[in-house]
């Protein structure tokens, strides 16, 4: 529970009564890599904590195409929060890259916090407020920058290259996996000349 506290401490300091409340609702949760977490039609019930591990988000076309929206490793959150907040129905299909193991809160128990704990509202709303910064920023890299760029900076997180399949790191990058091998072998020159220099 060490990581899953300093994760929640980025956001917010807890007092330790206030982490003993947060740490007796957290409940862990194992998922196989490939094994599906969530399934379109099923409600996300929970805001999950990645402690080991990853998560692969993707949606299935019409006619069959998996199409890799997000990717969420060690470290980091998850939450489909149009299907969490409503407790609706998700779209959205998430699948485990790894052994994967999970720290869970319940969408009754966040709302617990939130109603208890004045410092879990400061927590939630940073969060969503980075979540937020960090989806405008995708969708503008899309828009306007090449997949290099985009490459160099998602090759920044060494735990997101470890865990996932390349098939996939290049299908979240909006390239063909070719093209991702490519830019990998320059990347790879390039370090190699900065370091003889």
């Amino acid at each position: 529970m060490q990581s899953w506290q300093k994760f929640i401490e980025r956001y917010a300091s807890l007092t330790p009564t206030e982490w003993a409340d947060v740490q007796a609702r957290s409940h862990r949760r194992e998922v196989a890599r490939n094994e599906l977490y969530l399934q379109p039609g099923q409600v996300n019930k929970e805001f999950v904590f990645i402690d080991q591990g990853g998560l692969r988000v993707f949606q299935i076309t019409a006619d069959g195409e998996e199409h890799t929206a997000w990717l969420a490793v060690e470290g980091q959150s998850f939450c489909d929060l149009s299907s969490f907040r409503q407790q609706i129905p998700t779209q959205l299909s998430v699948q485990a890259l790894a052994d994967t193991s999970l720290i869970t809160l319940s969408y009754a128990d966040m709302q617990h916090l939130y109603q208890t704990l004045p410092v879990w509202q400061e927590f939630g709303r940073k969060l969503w407020e980075e979540v937020s910064v960090n989806l405008i920023g995708m969708i503008l890299s899309f828009q306007a920058e090449s997949a290099g760029v985009r490459y160099e900076r998602i090759s920044q997180n060494y735990t997101l290259l470890q865990t996932a399949p390349l098939k996939f790191v290049a299908e979240f990058l909006g390239i063909t996996p070719h093209t991702l091998s490519r830019l990998r072998r320059y990347a790879s020159r390039r370090q190699s000349k900065r370091q003889k220099l």
